[in-house]
């Protein structure tokens, strides 16, 4: 994977299906440490955008793969 090769300071989210709830609790989880995901994950798309931007702020979960789904 070119992006894992490269020097750059990258996050990929795979969020549960979209939906257009308000922002609500969430969970984010490093793909490698998912252990069981929800029968129908969810996650609303302000909270997609709540997970990337507090990443980028806080520094979390650089160069990694985040699964993020609505806690329910």
């Amino acid at each position: 994977m070119l992006l894992r090769a490269s020097d750059l300071k990258w996050t990929l989210e795979y969020p549960g299906a979209l939906n257009n709830a308000d922002s609500t609790r969430y969970t984010a989880v490093e793909l490698g440490d998912v252990k069981r995901l929800p029968l129908f994950p969810s996650t609303s798309r302000a909270n997609v955008a709540d997970f990337l931007i507090r990443s980028a702020v806080e520094g979390t979960f650089i160069r990694q793969i985040a699964v993020v789904t609505d806690t329910k």
